[in-house]
């Protein structure tokens, strides 16, 4: 499979959109907190100009109510 870009909502469900390598980021925020881990986030998708998420990937994401 080449590396496509998922430029449709018709494409998320498709499962070859999924497969392939991946990335991990290990972040080490402190004591234990909600807050602090919600601040942590936030910073991270800004930065990565994330602006949504959804919890699956086999439903289309107008059938998902998106993450923050």
């Amino acid at each position: 499979m080449d590396d496509q870009l998922v430029t449709s909502a018709e494409a998320f469900t498709t499962a070859d959109n999924w497969h392939g390598g991946f990335c991990e980021l290990a972040v080490e925020v402190g004591a234990t907190s909600d807050g602090r881990l919600e601040r942590a986030l936030v910073t991270l998708w800004r930065a990565a100009g994330i602006r949504e998420c959804y919890g699956s990937r086999d439903r289309e994401p107008h059938e998902l109510d998106p993450g923050r």
